[in-house]
Formats: structure tokens, sequence, C-alpha cells
């Protein structure tokens, strides 16, 4: 199920490829390092992780640990990206609620560091992967808009 989360998260970031365009490099950068980062995952989750379990590869063989250091690359890859990305647009939003929720990024992460320490039987890495997730799924989306009533020449202009 991993798998096919980061696999749709992928698809999210590359069909609106539109939307990155109107950011700055740095934003166009690090969707790029995200998008690795989630390919690494989708693919190591859904071919890598099934044979490591089924085969009962020990953790200690050389298949185990290269997973692992596959697994956390791209995990690191996908929180330090997502969190530079949501403190890049947080002045000028060009990627809808996703880019907000992304901002909150910055929030999210020093919570769960501080839980780490001071409740490490609450502390666990899903509501990072939550914002992450909830984040990218929702690049793109937007208010909307009433379009019931015909459109006065103001509103024409600015459309």
């Amino acid at each position: 199920m991993h798998g096919l989360t980061y696999a749709a998260l992928t698809w999210v970031l590359i069909g609106e490829c539109a939307r990155f365009h109107r950011t700055n490099r740095l934003v166009r950068t690090l969707r790029y390092v995200l998008i690795g980062s989630l390919v690494a995952l989708a693919a190591g989750f859904i071919v890598v992780a099934p044979i490591v379990v089924l085969a009962q590869v020990p953790p200690s063989g050389p298949l185990g640990i290269a997973w692992g250091w596959l697994a956390s690359t791209a995990f690191a890859g996908m929180i330090l990206s997502s969190l530079v990305l949501g403190i890049a647009v947080l002045r000028t939003n060009p990627l809808g609620y996703g880019g907000r929720v992304l901002g909150l990024f910055i929030i999210v992460l020093p919570i769960t560091v501080a839980l780490g320490f001071l409740a490490p039987q609450w502390a666990h890495p899903a509501g990072v992967e939550t914002t992450i997730h909830f984040g990218v799924a929702l690049i793109g989306a937007t208010a909307a808009v009433n379009r019931s009533r015909p459109l006065r020449a103001t509103e024409l202009a600015k459309s």
C-alpha cells in the first residue's frame, strides 16, 4: 500500500508540472528531488520489500542492508525536500492549498522531534509523512469558483 501511495504522489508532482513552472528555480529543483525520493520509495515498497519479506531475507544480509539504505535515503530526501519546498513557497504560494500544507511542515517536524525527546512513546514519523502526503496531494487544488451568475466586466478582467 505504501508503494502505491508514493506512486500516486509522484503522479501528482508530474501532472502539476505547469504549476511548478511558475515558481522559482529552487522549488523546481526540489520537485525533482521529491519525485526521485518518491519513485525510489514506490519502487522499493512495490518490488524490493515483498522480496525481502517473502524470501525472509535477514536484515543483516546484503539485500536487507541495501533496502535499508535505499529506504532511509529516499525517506530523508522526501522529508528534507518537502520541508524546504514548504518554506520556499510560504510568501508567494503558486502551489495552491498543497503549498500551504507543506508550509505547516515547519511546525509539524519540530513537534515530532520534541516528542521524540519528551514522550518517545508518542513520537512517530506518521505525522510528518501525513503532512507530506496531504501537501503533495493537494498541490494544484484551489477554491471552487461559483459560476452560476454571469461575470461582471471587472471579474472578466481578473480571469
